[in-house]
């Protein structure tokens, strides 16, 4: 019997350390996504180069997350009309992003404002912001940007601005995961209690078995 128990013990826990694999999988699958609407970007005297590296860039800090569910401004303009997009982008109006969210059933509405403000045609000076308005609590927050770009080519200098847009406007709105992390943990826990009884006992009854007094020999 103590032979059939330990193979028993390890292909019980081998099928735990599975099976919380496959539920942590579910979980991540089935939880609800955060709906993102990116409405896009007003320019002002920007190369269209660089607007579509800027824009490109925005919304991959945004699809690269899983959690979320982006609306990317050619969606937007579709479902909205390009010109309500253009006025929403153009000011910050808390009734028109609330309203456009709602419709949209976008939990958190982000625009942006760049201009090139710089006055020697040689160099380029990005000032302007971006912005998120979050539909839950009605309020609009603001990212002041300002920066030199001296390859418009690489554009390398902006990373900085992508990281803290990152930080401060898209990493803060991920839902967290603490509250489903214990379930795969309680479920391994379980299977590899059972393991653990289950061995003893083989153990115990195989041990106990052994002790048995042999018949006595009659002469």
């Amino acid at each position: 019997m103590k032979c059939f128990v330990k193979p028993l013990v390890v292909y019980i826990l081998c099928a735990s350390l599975l099976l919380t694999h496959s539920a942590q999988a579910f979980l991540r699958e089935d939880a609800p996504r955060v709906r993102v609407a990116f409405l896009g970007v007003k320019f002002d005297d920007v190369h269209p180069a660089l607007q579509r590296k800027i824009l490109a860039d925005l919304l991959r800090l945004m699809e690269e997350k899983r959690e979320l569910d982006v609306l990317a401004p050619p969606h937007v303009a579709d479902l909205i009309g390009s010109e309500r997009v253009e006025r929403l982008v153009q000011g910050m109006h808390s009734d028109s992003l609330l309203a456009v969210g709602t419709e949209l059933n976008a939990d958190y509405v982000f625009t942006g404002v760049l201009a090139n403000t710089s006055r020697d045609s040689s160099r380029i000076v990005l000032a302007g912001s971006v912005n998120r308005y979050d539909r839950a609590t009605k309020k609009s927050y603001t990212l002041e940007i300002l920066r030199l770009v001296k390859n418009p080519q690489e554009f390398y200098e902006f990373r900085e601005d992508l990281r803290k847009i990152d930080d401060e406007f898209i990493l803060t709105i991920l839902p967290k995961e603490g509250g489903s992390s214990i379930v795969p943990m309680l479920i391994i826990g379980a299977i590899a209690l059972v393991g653990i009884i289950a061995l003893l006992l083989g153990t115990g009854k195989a041990g106990g078995q052994g002790d048995l007094p042999s018949d006595p020999v009659v002469q």
